[in-house]
């Protein structure tokens, strides 16, 4: 009888139309990937090796000027930022328990603010992006996702801003753009390696363009600061279109926007989890619906009620699980989120040598960032077991290992909570960068509600006199009487 070699099972592949999760991987890729989170828990024993890996960056004549200062910049704040750090292990108990943490804590935030727990971010974020289709005529589900591809070392803010900008631009059949020589010489300054893309543009000279008219690319070139000044506009805010970060984020934004990219095709799920996550919440959240309210309801309820107090099933969803309703879906576990899985201090500290907002740094989000390694380039995507080298997950990249890996955090987190992970990451998401002081919309309501000063020379209306007893300063005078014979104020009975 012949023997029949048994085949070893391949590793698990990772799915190909939608992000990956931890589900897709199997137990043995489960707890070597969640062995090296733990340890790079170790942030503070790590500080001596991120040193002289930026000092080797800095001081290295082969890499180009910019390189070199963001190095020597990440070195100081390193200097500042080490003595928060603390070594504590990156588990998915701990990061979960820092989720429920900040939402509860965000909930509590909002009564006594008035503020928005950010529970609602996504509907109202939908509802944001709605109104400039419909103001531009352009379809809703394409100034999403064109939105949502400019989000990559983002913020919503200038995401919205810069798809609201070329939609109105795209819409505004008097918007033109003049392109100078100047402007394609700047072009070509800024970006030598696109040299020849951007000669292209000289054909634009002397012609008063609609912005239809222009290559994406180009459009994404022209907005770039270094060279816009040089380019004469009507009708197009190449100031806001920046905001949509790089160029090609821009370029890609523009393609959705006029049709030439489908927009549940302009975001890879592998490639981009988390932008592919967002864009897919984002979509989902359309207001005023039962499900937003079912949606809301489960959130406050989880975060402020008493527990075991019931609650009412006003839309017969009590117990649904399906779309952003589900306890274990799909979440955008961008750099906050990480940052938040480190369990290391939100609340930023100042930074010398460095002035406005970077001047403040969370070491949290330093930690993840490139002057702390805590990411994905300390993931090993293999493992040995047997004498083989195993994939954790097959076609899966670093950043989709770690994404999986945080969104079963937030998923445990809706677990124990017993409301919708993307009410998990919204909340944990809008309290950690409150407490960081990065959320610039709060900061800016804030200030406008700080207390004024008082007027120069005002003194109390009450003074304390012997005894304890209270009275009014004689400097408080009684109001004044108007009567009708001045011509201002007669009596009122």
């Amino acid at each position: 009888m012949a023997i029949v070699k048994r085949k070893r099972p391949e590793s698990p592949r990772t799915p190909t139309s939608r992000a990956a999760q931890w589900g897709d991987i199997a137990p043995a890729g489960q707890a070597n990937l969640s062995k090296q989170m733990r340890s790079l828990g170790n942030v503070k024993r790590a500080v001596p090796e991120r040193r002289a890996a930026l000092q080797a960056q800095a001081s290295n004549p082969e890499n180009n000027p910019r390189t070199r200062l963001k190095a020597q910049q990440r070195g100081r704040a390193l200097e500042a930022i080490a003595p928060h750090f603390e070594n504590k292990p990156i588990t998915l108990e701990g990061a979960a328990s820092h989720r429920i943490a900040l939402a509860r804590s965000g909930a509590r935030r909002a009564m006594v603010e008035g503020e928005s727990s950010g529970a609602n971010w996504y509907y109202e974020h939908h509802q944001k992006l709605a109104d400039v289709a419909s103001s531009t005529g352009i379809d809703k589900s394409r100034v999403i996702a064109a939105s949502a591809s400019m989000s990559p070392q983002n913020n919503p803010t200038q995401e919205h801003a810069a798809v609201k900008a070329l939609a109105e631009a795209h819409a505004n059949p008097e918007a033109r753009v003049r392109v100078t020589h100047a402007a394609v010489d700047a072009a070509k300054a800024a970006e030598p390696e696109n040299a020849e893309e951007h000669e292209r543009m000289r054909e634009y000279v002397g012609h008063d363009l609609h912005p239809r008219q222009l290559e994406s690319g180009h459009l994404a070139a022209l907005s770039n600061p270094k060279v816009r000044g040089h380019v004469d506009t009507t009708g197009v805010d190449l100031g806001e279109v920046a905001k949509g970060g790089v160029k090609s984020q821009v370029t890609k934004a523009v393609d959705v926007l006029r049709g030439n990219i489908r927009p549940d095709r302009a975001i890879s799920p592998v490639t981009s989890p988390k932008v592919w996550s967002y864009h897919q919440n984002i979509a989902a959240a359309v207001p005023g619906t039962a499900e937003q309210y079912e949606f809301l309801g489960r959130a406050h309820h989880a975060t402020t009620q008493i527990p075991g107090q019931g609650r009412f099933d006003l839309h017969g969803l009590q117990g649904s699980q399906q779309g952003l309703l589900t306890e274990r879906g799909h979440t955008a576990e961008d750099s906050w989120m990480h940052a938040i899985n480190t369990g290391q201090r939100l609340e930023s500290v100042n930074v010398p040598g460095r002035t406005g907002r970077a001047g403040m740094q969370s070491p949290a989000k330093f930690a993840v960032g490139e002057g702390g390694g805590v990411n994905e380039k300390g993931i090993n995507r293999t493992y040995e077991r047997g004498g083989r080298t195993r994939s954790i997950l097959r076609g899966a990249t670093s950043s989709g290992l770690e994404h999986a890996w945080s969104n079963q955090a937030t998923n445990l987190a809706a677990q124990q909570m017993g409301m919708p992970s993307t009410a998990v990451q919204a909340m944990s998401w809008t309290e950690g960068r409150r407490r960081a002081g990065k959320d610039p919309e709060y900061e800016a309501r804030r200030a406008a509600l700080a207390p004024r000063g008082e007027i120069p020379g005002q003194g109390e209306m009450f003074a304390q006199g012997p005894g304890g007893a209270e009275h009014v300063r004689k400097q408080a005078r009684p109001p004044r009487k108007y009567s009708g014979e001045h011509g201002i104020q007669g009596q009122l009975f």
